[in-house]
C-alpha cells in the first residue's frame, strides 16, 4: 500500500503545556486511553468524514465532545466559519480548565489550522509565528494553502495587520499594503479540481535544525510575557516583573530616585 493509504500513527503532540493537544482520529480503545492518561477532558473534531463516536464512547468518557464538520480541499468555504467556531470552543475550555484534544483525520490540515488560528485569536501572535511554533511542536504538519489564505485572513481580522506569509524571513514581520501577496509561501501550484489540495512544504530548507532557533525557546512563560504593540506599531514583549531564578521570588524593581536615596 501506499503511505497515504496506510495508517496513520496514534501521535499526540502538546501545543501548550496542559491544556492544548493535537493530532490523528483516535480510532481505537488504547488511542483513547492514551488521552484519558494525559488529562484531556475534551475533544473538537474537525473532520467531516470522521465519524462523531465509532463505539468508543467518547461522549460518555469525556467532558464534551465537538465536531466541527470541514473538508481538507482547496475550496472549503466553511473554513473562516470553522476557525471561529474552534476558538469560542478553546476559550471556553480554558476558561473551564479542560485540557482539550483537537483532531482531524491525520492530524496534518484542517486540525492544524484551526490551532494556528487559536494561536493569533488567543496569544496575539501573527501567522507566521503561529505556523513556525505549531511545526516545531509537531513533525508532518502540511495546511492546505487555501486553509492559510483563510487563515492570513483571520489573522488580519484579529490584529489589524496582514502578514506577508509564513515565509523563514523574520517570524512576526508584517507588511502594511492591504494588497500585498504572500511572500515565501514556496507552494507547487497544482491543477486545482474539486477535491485537489495544496499543501504547504516546512518553512526552511536551507538552514540546519542548529542554526535555526527553535521558537518556543523566546517564548517564554505565557504568565509572564505577552506580545503587544508599541507606540511606533511593532510588535514587542512586556514582561511582569521579573523573578529571582534563585528563590522564585519576584524582583523589585528599583528607581533612580530609590538609588540616590539609598
Amino acid at each position: 500500500p501506499t503511505s497515504s493509504s496506510a495508517p496513520q500513527p496514534f501521535v499526540i503532540s502538546e501545543i501548550l503545556p496542559g491544556f492544548l493537544y493535537l493530532g490523528p482520529e483516535p480510532s481505537t480503545d488504547d488511542e483513547v486511553q492514551q488521552l484519558v492518561d494525559r488529562g484531556v477532558k475534551r475533544i473538537l473534531n474537525m473532520a467531516e468524514e470522521c465519524e462523531d463516536d465509532q463505539g468508543l464512547g467518547l461522549r460518555r468518557k469525556f467532558e464534551m465532545y465537538e465536531r466541527v464538520p470541514m473538508r481538507d480541499t482547496v475550496n472549503e468555504e466553511n473554513i473562516g466559519r470553522g476557525v471561529r467556531a474552534a476558538c469560542l470552543f478553546l476559550d471556553d475550555a480554558r476558561l473551564h480548565d479542560s485540557p482539550t484534544y483537537v483532531h482531524c483525520k491525520a492530524g496534518k490540515s484542517r486540525s492544524v489550522t484551526v490551532v494556528m488560528g487559536y494561536l493569533i485569536h488567543a496569544h496575539s501572535w501573527p501567522l507566521s509565528k503561529a505556523y513556525a511554533y505549531v511545526m516545531e511542536k509537531r513533525q508532518g504538519i502540511s495546511p492546505n494553502i487555501g486553509f492559510v489564505s483563510e487563515l492570513m485572513k483571520f489573522e488580519e481580522s484579529q490584529l489589524g495587520t496582514k502578514s506577508v506569509g509564513v515565509g523563514e524571513e523574520g517570524h512576526g514581520h508584517h507588511h502594511a499594503a492591504r494588497n500585498a501577496k504572500p511572500a515565501g509561501l514556496g507552494l507547487r501550484r497544482l491543477a486545482r479540481g474539486g477535491g485537489a489540495r495544496e499543501s504547504l512544504p516546512p518553512l526552511s530548507r536551507g538552514a540546519s535544525a542548529r542554526e535555526r532557533t527553535p521558537v518556543s525557546s523566546s517564548l517564554g512563560d505565557a504568565a509572564t510575557e505577552k506580545e503587544v504593540k508599541d507606540s511606533d506599531g511593532r510588535y514587542v514583549h512586556a514582561r511582569k516583573v521579573p523573578v529571582d531564578r534563585r528563590t522564585l521570588q519576584p524582583q523589585r524593581r528599583v528607581s533612580k530616585a530609590g538609588l540616590e536615596s539609598a
